[in-house]
C-alpha cells in the first residue's frame, strides 16, 4: 500500500506541472524551456506512510548551477 501511495504521489508531482504548462503554451519548447523545468528526485516515504519527502531542484542561471530544496508532503 505504501509503494502504491508513493508512486501515485510521485506521478502527480511530476505530471501535473507538465500537463498544466502544456495547455497554457502554444509555442514549441526550447532547450532553455526544458532546463527551466524543476527536477524531482529522491522520494522517501515515512515509516508510518503518512508523509513523503522529496528533493526539488531548479536551475539558477546567475550562479550557473542547480539549486535543490527538500520538500515534505
Amino acid at each position: 500500500m505504501k509503494k502504491v501511495l508513493c508512486k501515485l504521489i510521485w506521478l502527480s508531482l511530476t505530471l501535473f506541472p507538465a500537463v498544466h504548462d502544456g495547455f497554457a503554451q502554444k509555442k514549441p519548447m526550447s532547450a532553455v524551456d526544458f532546463l527551466n523545468i524543476p527536477g524531482i528526485g529522491n522520494p522517501a516515504l515515512s515509516p508510518q506512510g503518512d508523509q513523503l519527502v522529496y528533493e526539488r531542484s531548479e536551475s539558477d542561471w546567475k550562479k550557473n548551477k542547480q539549486i535543490s530544496h527538500i520538500w515534505r508532503v
